[in-house]
């Protein structure tokens, strides 16, 4: 897994950040956040359907999970930073643990909301 910083900070309405495309190229081994679909983008539309397709296109899936995962595997934490209690953030987690978090600051998120996995099929 790469460890990439975001490369689109979050400053409405001139730009949404790019946190969940960040950690979907660090989990696919990207070295550039751009190399990914930028689905913020498509926030306005059938997203969960866009990034769904561009995954599976790539041999790799995107689903929920329950809880923390103590398996040895990456997951994604879904929250809210201090930056902002209104936005969601995404981080990388690993055994239960904050692993990376995308944003330049290295925060973390201050309260946990849902949790994913993304994997190769």
């Amino acid at each position: 897994m790469n460890k990439l910083t975001q490369s689109r900070l979050h400053h409405p309405p001139k730009e949404i950040g790019n946190c969940f495309s960040t950690v979907i190229a660090c989990l696919m081994d990207f070295n550039n956040p751009e190399d990914v679909i930028q689905i913020q983008e498509y926030y306005n539309q059938d997203w969960v359907s866009i990034l769904l397709k561009w995954l599976s296109e790539r041999g790799w899936i995107w689903e929920p999970i329950d809880w923390h995962l103590y398996n040895g595997k990456y997951y994604l934490v879904v929250g809210n930073t201090v930056r902002s209690q209104n936005v969601r953030h995404v981080c990388v987690y690993l055994n239960g643990e904050l692993y990376w978090d995308p944003h330049p600051s290295g925060v973390g998120l201050i309260n946990e909301e849902s949790f994913e996995i993304i994997y190769k099929k």
